[in-house]
């Protein structure tokens, strides 16, 4: 995905994709694309409570992190199980946004982040 918007993401996933790691929580799926004067992030989190995500903005850098917990506790022995569960983070370098125009909806198991454009303010200079 990082094809789609180069100038305003940098994708930093590293050893969540990596085969070799021992990373064993989850990795939500994301889209992101442009509208006009903002960005949209979209997170599939089905089964996530918007209590159990943490979003957090520090510099430039976007961090989205969260847990998707086990809850049933009165279960003798599983046949099957192929839900996954676990902790996730992703996180990403933001250009291009204005850091105080960033919104965060839950909404049907997807998280949507609304990432206002920086207005582009042209200052001239004179030459002395």
């Amino acid at each position: 995905m990082n094809y789609l918007l180069p100038s305003l993401f940098s994708f930093d996933d590293g050893y969540m994709f990596n085969p070799l790691s021992n990373y064993s929580g989850i990795c939500p799926n994301i889209d992101t694309y442009e509208i006009k004067d903002r960005f949209i992030v979209k997170m599939e989190i089905p089964g996530i409570s918007k209590d159990d995500i943490d979003i957090n903005l520090k510099e430039n850098r976007l961090t989205i992190s969260g847990e998707k917990k086990l809850k049933d506790e009165d279960v003798e022995a599983y046949h099957r199980s192929e839900i996954k569960y676990g902790k996730f983070k992703r996180e990403f370098t933001l250009s291009s946004i204005d850091t105080d125009k960033i919104e965060a909806k839950h909404d049907n198991g997807v998280l949507i982040l609304t990432l206002s454009k920086k207005k582009d303010s042209v200052k001239n200079i004179p030459v002395r």
